[in-house]
C-alpha cells in the first residue's frame, strides 16, 4: 500500500512537471497568440459577416441573393497553402496591392508584413467571413417583419429596434457563430504554417514542430499541449451546438433601400475575388513585381509545372487518398446511419456528439494522437498511406454522416422498410435497393464533401506521411519556397478543384433539398 502511494505520488510529480513545461513562457506565448488571433478573427468575422449577410438577405433579386450565397459557399472551402500564397501575391513585399499603394504614396512595408499576426488576421478573415455569412443567414431570415413594424409604430428608431429587439433575438446565433469561428481559427494549421512558417508562435505550429521533429520530440509535452488545445476547442464546439439550437426560424426580413447595401456587397466581392484573380494573373505573367500590371503574359509556368513527373504523381496520390477515404466512409457510415435511425433512434444525440468530434479536434492534435497510438500497435502503419486514410476518415466522417442523416429524415424510411420486409426482402437488399436510391442526393453530397476535404488536406498529410506519400497540397507548398509563378499555377488548379466540387455540392443539394456542409483545410 505504501509502495503504491509512493509510485502514485511520483507519477503525479512527473505529470505536474510535464504540465508545468507545457505552460512555460514559450508555450504560454503560443497559447496567448492563438487565443488572440482566434478572438480577433472570430469577432471581425462575426461583425462583418453579419453585416454582409444582412445585405444579402435584404437584396430584392433572388438570383443575386443565390449567387452571393453560392459564392460564400464556394469560398468557405478555400484555405491552406493556396490561400496563403494568394495573399502573398497581393500583399507580399512586391504584391499587387502593395505596389498600388506605393504608387499612391502609401508604403505598407516595413510597418506591415503579410508574414505576421496582422497578415494572418487578414488571411483568416477570407474563410471566416463566408462561414459566418452561411451561419447567420437563417437567423437573419428569422426576424419577423411585424417586429420592426411594431417598433416603428411605437416610435422606436432603427437603432433602438436593433438594440432592443433584433440583437437580443440574434444573440444565440451571433454567440454560436463567434464560438465556431474561434474554434475554426484556433485549430488552423496549414494557412499559418505556409504563410509564416515558425515566425509566428502559434500552438498548432508548436505541436506540429513536436510531431515533425523540427524540435526535440517530447511525447508527454506534446500530449499536454494537445489536451489543453482539445479542451479549448471542445468548449467552443459544445457552446456552439448548445446555442445554435436556439436560432432556427424561417421568416422574411423587410427589404429597405439603403445606400450601404451595394457598398457592403461590392467590398465583400472585392475581398473574395481579388486574391483568386491576382493568383491567376500572376501564374500567366512573365514578371509582376515592379509595376502595377504584369510586364508580359505567358503559359510557360503552367507547361513547366504540369510537365513534371511529380505533378501527375502527387495528383494521383491525392485522388487515391480522396477516393479511398470516400469509399471507406460510404461503406461504413451509410449502413450504420440507417440501422441506427431504424433500430436505435434514441442513439441519435450520442452519434451527433461523435460526429461533431472532428470539428473540435485540430489536425495537429489528431495527428499526434494517431502517432502515439499506432506506435504501440504491432502493425507497419506509421508513415504509411494507411494511417493517412484512417486519419482522414476521422476528420471527414461528419461530412458523410450529416447529408445522410438529413436525407433519411426527409423520407419515410420506416414505411419503405416495412413494405420491403412484407415482400420478403432481406436487410441488405432493403438498404441497397430501396433506401439508398431514395437518399442518393445525400450520398452524393457526402461523397463530394469527403472528396473535397481530403483532396485539399495538408496538415495530416504533412505530419503523418510527409514526402513518403506526397500529395498535391504538399507539392504546392514546396513550390512556394522557390518558384512563386509555378506555385501560383498549382494554387489556381487547387482553386478550380474546390470550385468544381463546391458547385457540384450546391447543385446536388438544391436537387435533393439538402443543406451543404462547409469545410476547408485551414
Amino acid at each position: 500500500m505504501d509502495n503504491y502511494s509512493i509510485q502514485s505520488h511520483k507519477k503525479w510529480r512527473i505529470d505536474a512537471s510535464i504540465l508545468s513545461s507545457s505552460l512555460g513562457s514559450v508555450f504560454l506565448e503560443s497559447f496567448g497568440n492563438s487565443i488572440k488571433l482566434s478572438a480577433v478573427t472570430a469577432f471581425l468575422g462575426m461583425m462583418f459577416g453579419t453585416l454582409v449577410a444582412y445585405a444579402i438577405v435584404t437584396t430584392k433579386k433572388k438570383l443575386f441573393r443565390d449567387l452571393l450565397t453560392a459564392l460564400s459557399d464556394v469560398t468557405t472551402n478555400f484555405g491552406g497553402a493556396p490561400l496563403a500564397f494568394a495573399f502573398i501575391v497581393i500583399l507580399g513585399s512586391t504584391g499587387v496591392i502593395t505596389i498600388l499603394l506605393k504608387q499612391m504614396g502609401i508604403n505598407l512595408y516595413p510597418n506591415f508584413r503579410i508574414y505576421s499576426i496582422a497578415g494572418l488576421t487578414i488571411a483568416y478573415l477570407y474563410f471566416q467571413l463566408p462561414l459566418m455569412i452561411l451561419l447567420i443567414i437563417p437567423a437573419l431570415q428569422g426576424l419577423r417583419r411585424e417586429w420592426r413594424e411594431a417598433a416603428v409604430n411605437l416610435g422606436a428608431s432603427s437603432f433602438q429596434y436593433w438594440i432592443k429587439v433584433a440583437l437580443p433575438v440574434l444573440f444565440p446565433a451571433l454567440a454560436s457563430g463567434f464560438l465556431l469561428l474561434f474554434a475554426n481559427s484556433f485549430g488552423a494549421y496549414a494557412t499559418a504554417w505556409t504563410l509564416t512558417g515558425s515566425d509566428v508562435n502559434l500552438i498548432t505550429i508548436r505541436i506540429g514542430a513536436l510531431i515533425s521533429g523540427e524540435v526535440q520530440l517530447e511525447a508527454e509535452l506534446g500530449d499536454a499541449l494537445a489536451i489543453i488545445s482539445l479542451l479549448i476547442m471542445m468548449v467552443c464546439v459544445t457552446g456552439y451546438m448548445a446555442l445554435s439550437n436556439h436560432s432556427k426560424r424561417a421568416y422574411r426580413l423587410k427589404k429597405n433601400r439603403e445606400l450601404w447595401r451595394p457598398i457592403v456587397i461590392i467590398l465583400f466581392l472585392l475581398f473574395m475575388i481579388i486574391p483568386v484573380l491576382a493568383t491567376f494573373v500572376f501564374s500567366i505573367s512573365t514578371r509582376w513585381d515592379r509595376t502595377l500590371w504584369p510586364e508580359g503574359y505567358t503559359l510557360d509556368w503552367w507547361k513547366e509545372v504540369t510537365s513534371r513527373a511529380q505533378f501527375l504523381l502527387t495528383l494521383k496520390n491525392s485522388f487515391i487518398a480522396s477516393f479511398a477515404t470516400m469509399l471507406c466512409l460510404l461503406v461504413l457510415v451509410t449502413p450504420t446511419t440507417y440501422w441506427m435511425r431504424l433500430k436505435v433512434p434514441q442513439g441519435k444525440p450520442f452519434v451527433e456528439i461523435i460526429a461533431s468530434f472532428s470539428f473540435g479536434v485540430p489536425g495537429v492534435v489528431l495527428a499526434l494522437g494517431l502517432i502515439r497510438f499506432y506506435s504501440k500497435v504491432p502493425l507497419p502503419i506509421i508513415n504509411h498511406p494507411a494511417i493517412l486514410i484512417a486519419a482522414c476518415m476521422v476528420l471527414s466522417m461528419p461530412f458523410m454522416y450529416r447529408p445522410l442523416i438529413n436525407s433519411l429524415d426527409a423520407i419515410d424510411f420506416r414505411s419503405l422498410t416495412e413494405a420491403a420486409q412484407s415482400l420478403g426482402a432481406s436487410g441488405w437488399t432493403i438498404l441497397v435497393k430501396v433506401i439508398m436510391p431514395n437518399i442518393l442526393p445525400g450520398i452524393i453530397n457526402g461523397c463530394l464533401l469527403v472528396f473535397s476535404t481530403v483532396f485539399s488536406e495538408f496538415t495530416l498529410t504533412n505530419l503523418l506521411v510527409g514526402t513518403r506519400f506526397k500529395t498535391f497540397p504538399i507539392y504546392l507548398v514546396e513550390f512556394t519556397r522557390f518558384d512563386g509563378r509555378q506555385a501560383s499555377a498549382l494554387a489556381v488548379i487547387s482553386f478550380i478543384v474546390a470550385w468544381i466540387t463546391s458547385l457540384l455540392i450546391i447543385w446536388v443539394s438544391s436537387k435533393g433539398g439538402q443543406g451543404s456542409a462547409h469545410v476547408t483545410a485551414r
